[in-house]
């Protein structure tokens, strides 16, 4: 991937002539845009992958990271409008986990600067705003019984988790991301008017039927579910029926 416009933010995949549409991608607590670094190839070739690079993260890294999700979403959907203004071209928006919330946030926030809405939004690994279960502040915990609970996720290598200095160097990217997500507050607003796809792995115990049913309400569009096998990181381990979701449901559009 190569950086472009607003490179602070974005890292998208090659440019090429026939890229029709902007695939926006907004990553899990911890990940950095190299987590999207495949989509390109795996995609059509009419889509541009472009990953967002949060502070902190990534190619961002000497950055401190942010701890406040509505702040960073404001400044992603500037950002992004910016991008919009500049380069005008059909676009969609994917998250997964902390990186749907993120995505939900700058669609609000795109539906009230004057740039056209995205074309459909996809939400991944988590329920909808309005249904999240109580925070557990895993975010206030001590190293070590923070990277005890992290050996429960299964996006961790075991063996990552016990490289210890370079565990001290992710520590507080991760519990910065955590923060992001136990201390965000739903505020009820305006229907997004965009359809809405909601992609779930049946294994996650991080999600439920009707947390993933709720994100209808988030729309005055069309809104369908995917289930796929696999837990919370089911979009890497199962990464072949998601990207063939996403491309299916990208040609709809």
């Amino acid at each position: 991937m190569s950086a472009g416009l607003g490179a602070s933010w974005l890292v998208r995949g090659q440019p090429h002539a026939t890229r029709a549409l902007r695939l926006y991608c907004f990553g899990h607590a911890g990940a950095s845009a190299a987590a999207f670094r495949a989509w390109q190839a795996r995609l059509e070739p009419s889509i541009e992958v472009c990953a967002i690079e949060l502070p902190g993260h990534g190619r961002r890294m000497a950055e401190a990271p942010q701890d406040q999700l509505l702040p960073l979403a404001g400044e992603l959907t500037q950002a992004l409008a910016r991008e919009l203004r500049a380069t005008p071209r059909p676009y969609a928006l994917f998250g997964h986990s902390l990186g749907a919330l993120l995505a939900f946030e700058v669609a609000r926030g795109l539906a009230r600067l004057d740039v056209p809405p995205p074309l459909r939004l996809l939400v991944s690994g988590a329920n909808a705003p309005q249904r999240r279960p109580p925070s557990r502040m895993l975010h206030l915990l001590p190293d070590d019984a923070l990277l005890e609970e992290l050996r429960t996720y299964d996006g961790t290598p075991q063996e990552l988790l016990d490289e210890r200095e370079l565990m001290a160097l992710l520590l507080p990217i991760l519990r910065a991301d955590f923060c992001m997500v136990e201390t965000y507050h739903y505020h009820p607003g305006p229907q997004l008017t965009v359809p809405l796809t909601v992609l779930a792995g049946r294994a996650d115990a991080r999600v439920s039927p009707d947390g993933v049913a709720a994100w209808a309400l988030e729309t005055s569009g069309s809104c369908h579910s995917i289930w796929h096998d696999g837990g919370h990181f089911f979009i890497e381990t199962h990464a072949r029926a998601v990207l063939a979701d996403i491309r299916a449901t990208l040609a709809q559009d």
